[in-house]
C-alpha cells in the first residue's frame, strides 16, 4: 500500500493487539497512527490508546489520551470509563464512580466499568447491587469472564472458600 495508506492496515493491527492485551504493541501503533497525521483523527483511536496505556500502568498517559478522546467526542463511553478507572487507581473514588456511572449511562455493557462498580458496591456493603451487576455480566458474556473473577466473587460472598463452584453458581442464578 502507498505510504499514506498504511493506516488502513495498521489500525486493525493496533485494535487486534489491544484485544489480545498486547498493550505495548498497541500503544506503539496507536501513537504512530496519531503522530503520522495520515489516519483520520477519531475519538475511538485516542480512547483505545487510553485503554492500552491504562492496562500498561501508564495512568497519566491514559488520562491524557482519554481527555483527547473526550475533547473530540464528549460522550465517548470508553474514554469516560478509562478516566474513571484511572481516578480509582489514583485513589479518587468519588470522581471515579461518577465517571464510571456516566460511561455506563452511555453504554451499559462495558465490562470493566460494571466490574469496578460491582467491586466498589461490595466493598461498601451493597452486596445485592454488586451481585446484580455480576449476574448481568455473566448473562452478557457467558464464559468470557476469567476463572479469577469467579474466585474473587466466591471469596467475596463466601469468605474462607466455604462454597464450591456449584454452590456459587446456584447462588448467582
Amino acid at each position: 500500500a502507498p505510504g499514506n495508506q498504511a493506516w488502513r492496515y495498521e489500525r486493525p493491527l493496533a485494535d487486534a493487539s489491544l484485544g489480545l492485551r498486547r498493550n505495548g504493541e498497541a500503544i506503539r501503533i496507536y501513537r504512530a497512527l496519531i503522530a503520522s497525521g495520515n489516519h483520520p483523527r477519531t475519538s475511538t483511536l485516542h480512547a483505545n490508546l487510553a485503554v492500552a496505556c491504562y492496562r500498561a500502568g501508564a495512568t497519566s498517559e491514559a488520562k491524557a489520551a482519554a481527555e483527547e478522546a473526550l475533547a473530540m467526542h464528549p460522550s465517548n463511553p470508553e474514554a469516560m470509563k478509562t478516566l474513571g478507572l484511572a481516578d480509582l487507581r489514583e485513589g479518587n473514588r468519588e470522581a471515579g464512580l461518577a465517571r464510571l456511572r456516566a460511561a455506563l449511562e452511555r453504554n451499559p455493557r462495558i465490562p470493566e466499568a460494571q466490574l469496578a462498580l460491582a467491586e466498589i458496591e461490595a466493598a461498601l456493603g451493597d452486596v445485592e447491587s454488586s451481585l446484580e451487576r455480576y449476574r448481568k455480566l455473566r448473562s452478557w458474556l457467558p464464559g468470557a469472564l476469567s476463572t479469577d473473577y469467579h474466585r474473587r466473587w466466591r471469596d467475596l460472598f463466601f469468605p474462607g472458600g466455604r462454597s464450591t463452584a456449584e454452590e456459587l453458581e446456584a447462588h448467582l442464578t
